[in-house]
């Protein structure tokens, strides 16, 4: 269950600067966060087939309950937007991180960045007995940071998306005691 989400506000790592998603950063994201089908995986479930709206309110009733934390990821650098992150609580002993760099933030090695903090803030803010990292399947990244990272493929399914095409995932999961 979640403990105290809402004591994070920001945070930085060795080239990222980390902050809370708040209802207006949510509202301004909508656009290509949610309705874009090649961003669904960073999205909630569902939510192309839902629309953005509620995707958006389940995202605001997730971080107000305090059952999962959003946050905006920005490059320390020049401040510039580099994508989002999500630790959500699944109503399981599980807890699920989600990631969604932007184009211009790929392959310069932020996603490992991200997953490392993601773990660390996890281990500080949640109580949870699994740790979920969701890959699309051909995300090569994806799956090289969740071997280098520890977590072990636990499963994987296909989610239909809006145009009815199939993006396939894996599940790599991660006990808390090896976090």
């Amino acid at each position: 269950m979640a403990t105290s989400a809402h004591q994070f506000t920001h945070a930085r790592s060795k080239r990222l600067l980390f902050g809370s998603l708040t209802p207006a950063d949510i509202d301004r994201l909508a656009a290509g966060f949610c309705t874009d089908s090649s961003l669904f995986p960073a999205g909630v479930p569902g939510a192309v087939e839902k629309g953005d709206k509620a995707c958006m309110e389940q995202i605001k009733q997730e971080t107000a309950s305090g059952l999962s934390l959003w946050l905006t990821i920005r490059q320390k650098e020049n401040e510039k937007f580099a994508g989002t992150a999500a630790l959500r609580h699944l109503g399981t002993p599980g807890l699920e991180l989600r990631l969604w760099l932007a184009p211009e933030a790929r392959g310069l090695g932020f996603g490992t960045e991200c997953v490392r903090f993601l773990v660390s803030l996890a281990k500080k803010q949640f109580q949870f007995r699994y740790l979920y990292f969701l890959v699309e399947q051909g995300n090569k990244s994806g799956i090289t940071i969740g071997h280098k990272l520890g977590f072990e493929p636990a499963a994987g399914y296909d989610i239909r998306r809006a145009d009815g095409t199939l993006l396939r995932m894996v599940e790599f999961r991660k006990s808390s005691d090896n976090c």
